[in-house]
């Protein structure tokens, strides 16, 4: 965003202006310890702590525009200082969308909102990669997926800005529904339905419902891209649990896909390969929407990074594409030079011969399965999972680690470090599988990195899994600081 007052945005939004209109800022942030002169501090208000408290501290860094909604601290706030502006919301994760929005509807791009229980992160990235080979794309980075982080997606868009892609992520009832209130994307695409956030929702179905509410604001013309391999994204799952009309757009290895996948080829650390055949339904449909005169073909797409379940995500990126005019060989060219988040299956060479997969991310029985099997298919001589716990599962929490557990062995895998409050679940299914493997059980990240550092040599891969809150990152960052990256 261009430099621009805060009184121009304040105005924009329908929010309450406060002190200097001159003041000018050109993004937001949220850490007072990091905001600098030129940033709108919003001053959140979490579980844990109150952005309000810190409003000195924001100010002694040169800051001079805030964002509030505790009238007492902001009133005592003001009357230290005489050279600030605030803008007065009930709810400053809610205010700064509404900034964000008033943007973007300045902006007028192509929107999409991309969401689901796995492979969001990684499909707004392809989507963004897609999106870019024809328009002047801005896409979420890292995992700014939440109130203020969509709305510092919108401010980091240039004016000259033709499509923004936002990840929208979701851990509570009609999350994204207030995310797209706001935003409106005009497309929207899901990935799949998975069982995280159990714990907050209650049931797959409930998730399902809540994924969907993305499709709340499209209009007659704008398209849902959808997993058609997913659970509870059907064409009937999609009837009963969404409400409005809108197109819809499928992508998956079931007959009947409008972009289907096939001749799937996992490379191992070289990545995998796989066929997009654009059905002539699909074609018909787009020519139908005036979003392109496509024939229907086959294009083989190549991507640079492991995992096969990633040809679903291609696919979708791709799909998103199609819905944009672009077609199937400009996406798959997109596409076979796209990067993804670290932390998300990306594999390094450490010196002494060892592979390590590096999945710290985040952790859910979809996404370890997934990784699983991704090292399944790797050449090595021992294979060995560490693994943390997994989060907000609810009452599938005891299975899902149970599971997990034989899975691990089931799989082939030689060696389980495990890690962590619900490591003896994890070890219990293990020993429930007829396969044997090697259980190591400690009770925090720090003793098993040391144990990992120990044990490893050369020819073994290793993959580093967990809930990012577990701080499982740590061992993976650990074991490349100390064993060092080969060129």
């Amino acid at each position: 965003m261009r430099r621009r007052p805060v009184a121009e945005l304040a105005e924009a939004a329908g929010l309450e202006l406060r002190g200097r209109r001159d003041i000018c800022v050109e993004t937001i942030a949220v850490d007072s310890r990091a905001v600098r002169e030129g940033e709108l501090f919003v001053a959140v208000k979490g579980p844990n702590n109150d952005g309000h408290k810190y409003l000195e501290g924001a100010y002694e860094r040169g800051c001079r525009a805030f964002l509030l909604s505790d009238r007492a601290l902001g009133e005592a706030f003001f009357e230290k200082h005489d050279d600030i502006c605030a803008i007065w919301c009930d709810n400053t994760e809610f205010g700064a969308l509404e900034l964000a929005a008033a943007y973007v509807r300045e902006l007028d791009p192509i929107k999409v909102g991309v969401t689901g229980s796995t492979g969001k992160t990684s499909t707004r990235s392809l989507v963004g990669s897609v999106l870019s080979s024809r328009y002047r794309t801005v896409w979420t980075k890292k995992n700014l997926n939440t109130y203020v982080g969509i709305s510092m997606t919108a401010f980091s868009a240039p004016e000259d800005t033709e499509a923004i892609v936002f990840e929208m992520g979701m851990d509570r009832k009609n999350e994204i529904y207030e995310y797209c209130k706001r935003i409106k994307p005009d497309t929207a695409l899901i990935t799949n339905v998975g069982t995280v956030h159990m714990e907050f929702i209650g049931s797959r179905e409930g998730i399902a419902r809540e994924k969907l509410k993305i499709t709340s604001f499209l209009r007659a013309e704008d398209f849902l891209i959808y997993n058609s391999d997913s659970p509870f994204l059907s064409d009937g799952d999609i009837d009963r649990l969404s409400t409005g009309s809108f197109r819809r757009f499928s992508a998956g290895e079931k007959e009947g896909s409008m972009l289907r996948i096939g001749g799937l080829e996992d490379r191992g650390l070289g990545g995998i390969a796989f066929d997009m055949e654009l059905s002539p339904e699909g074609a018909a449909l787009l020519k139908e929407a005036g979003r392109g005169s496509f024939e229907p073909c086959r294009v083989r797409c190549e991507l640079p990074f492991m995992g096969l379940h990633n040809a679903h995500n291609g696919a979708l990126a791709a799909a998103c594409g199609l819905v944009y005019g672009i077609d199937l060989k400009q996406s798959a060219a997109a596409l076979s030079g796209a990067e993804i988040e670290d932390k998300r299956l990306t594999a390094v060479r450490l010196k002494g011969g060892v592979t390590l997969v590096d999945d710290s991310y985040n952790a859910n029985p979809d996404s370890v399965s997934s990784a699983i099997a991704t090292m399944a298919s790797l050449e090595a001589k021992r294979r060995i999972v560490v693994l943390a716990r997994m989060g907000e599962l609810g009452p599938a929490h005891e299975e899902s680690h149970l599971r997990i557990g034989k899975l691990i062995a089931d799989s082939g895998m030689d060696i389980a470090v495990l890690i962590g409050r619900d490591r003896d679940l994890y070890a219990r299914g293990i020993m429930d599988s007829d396969r044997a493997c090697g259980i190591n059980c400690f009770p925090d990240v720090e003793s098993a990195a040391d144990f990992v550092k120990s044990i490893i040599r050369e020819g073994d891969a290793v993959l580093v899994k967990g809930s990012l809150a577990t701080n499982i990152h740590t061992l993976a960052e650990k074991l490349r600081e100390e064993l060092g990256q080969e060129n």
